[in-house]
Parts: C-alpha cells; sequence; structure tokens
C-alpha cells in the first residue's frame, strides 16, 4: 500500500514562543501527521509542544539547534482524527523567526510509522542543508525540515517542496519530501548563502500489504473447513 499525501498547511510567525497552523482536513485511512518546526533568535530553542485538535499531542522525532542561532524540529502523531483542526506550536523561548509545516499523510504505517532520524546544522562552515537517510525503503516517503539563513532555497531535484517559507529577510524555514530509494535518499536544499542552518529528515513508512482471502464459499462461513496454508479446503470426514 502506498503512502500518499493528503493535506497541509503551514504558518510563520516571530517574537513570541507559540504559532498556530490554521485548521486543515484531515482524511482518508491509516493516517499520520507530520509537522516540521524551524526558529532562529540569539537563543535558538527547542520546541516544548505540537498539538493539534487540543488533544493530539505530537511524538518528537528530531529537535535540535546549530549552537547559535537556528532550531529544527519534526514531530509525528499517528492516526489523527479526521475533520479540520489547527495545530499548535510552542517553543520553550520566544523566537524572532518562526516556521512550521504540517502535513497529512494516509496508507502511513500505524505501529511502525517512521524509521531512525537523521539531523545534521552548520554555524557557517556548510553551505548547503544536505542529509542522507539510509534506512529508506522504496515504498517510504522521506520527508526533512530546514531552518536557513538564506532569503532564497530551493529543494533538490528529486524532491517536492511542502513548504519554502521566507519568514524575514534572510531567514527561510522549508519541507519536503521524496519517494524512498530516488536519489540515493540524500535530501538536500541549495541557497546563494546558506551556511548557518539546522535540519532533520526521516523516512515514513507504508502501511502492512493486506493478504486477500482465498477459499471456497464466503468468509463468513467456514464450517466443515479447517485451515491449511492460506486456503480454506473442505475438512476430509
Amino acid at each position: 500500500m502506498a503512502i500518499a499525501y493528503d493535506n497541509s498547511n503551514t504558518i510563520t510567525g516571530g517574537g513570541a514562543a507559540t504559532v498556530t497552523i490554521p485548521a486543515f482536513a484531515v482524511a482518508g485511512a491509516n493516517r499520520l501527521l507530520f509537522v516540521t518546526v524551524g526558529s532562529s533568535a540569539n537563543a535558538a530553542a527547542l520546541t516544548t509542544s505540537v498539538v493539534r485538535n487540543g488533544t493530539e499531542t505530537c511524538d518528537e522525532v528530531w529537535d535540535i539547534t546549530n549552537g547559535n542561532y537556528f532550531h529544527s524540529s519534526g514531530h509525528r502523531f499517528v492516526a489523527p482524527a479526521t475533520g479540520s483542526y489547527s495545530v499548535v506550536v510552542t517553543l520553550a523561548a520566544a523566537q524572532d523567526e518562526i516556521g512550521a509545516c504540517a502535513t497529512s499523510w494516509t496508507a502511513a504505517h500505524q505501529s511502525v510509522p517512521i524509521g531512525t532520524p537523521v539531523t545534521g546544522s552548520s554555524n557557517g562552515g556548510s553551505a548547503n542543508p544536505t542529509l542522507t537517510v539510509s534506512d529508506a525503503a522504496d515504498d517510504d516517503v522521506v520527508i526533512d525540515g530546514v531552518h536557513v539563513y538564506d532569503a532564497t532555497i530551493a529543494a533538490g531535484a528529486d524532491q517536492t517542496e511542502r513548504a519554502n517559507l521566507v519568514i524575514a529577510a534572510a531567514i527561510t524555514h522549508g519541507c519536503s519530501t521524496q519517494l524512498g530509494s530516488i536519489a540515493g535518499d540524500v535530501m538536500s536544499w541549495t541557497g546563494g548563502s546558506t551556511t548557518q542552518w539546522a535540519a532533520g529528515a526521516v523516512a515514513i513508512k507504508p502501511a502492512a500489504e493486506e493478504v486477500p482471502y482465498i477459499g471456497y464459499g464466503t468468509p463468513r462461513d467456514h464450517s466443515g473447513c479447517k485451515p491449511w496454508s492460506s486456503i480454506w479446503r473442505p475438512a476430509r470426514a
């Protein structure tokens, strides 16, 4: 069962510790909510909570800073309620610039929804955010979140941008996705002067395939039968 993009929404802000992503509809089977958050200030703060619908508290996937000004975090919630609800993001302290992107997905695995997250950062030594998600499989969807010191950035050629939010004159939050095992599972962004950044990425795992029923009669009537392999056959007297 292939993971499918459902819906998304974004928000930017600053001068506070909280932003609210406006309500957007979530629907479908085997649902997953994934939220990326980026912030920047003289003392970058970590994310303390991401809550949808007032009750759906997301689990943290990654939460890092570059040791200076930039912060990135990722959060997920399995089986969010269907319907249209907002998402409230709260950081540990007020930040100068905040960007957040919430995406919803269908056909995601409900007990093991993600793989192992990968993070990276630069405080002036690396020109472009680049992360390799080595455990991504063919049917996965890899998602990333970046917060960078650059006014113009672009996701890699095989990536689909879900957010590219210019928050201030030279501060941008980005989120993108791509299918697993494409381009060596490398998630990258390029820009003109992207030397300070924080980023994370992880693979979203697909729901298990359903095994179809094969047998005689209907699945509801198994009287006089016994299981053999995956096929129902009449029992011998």
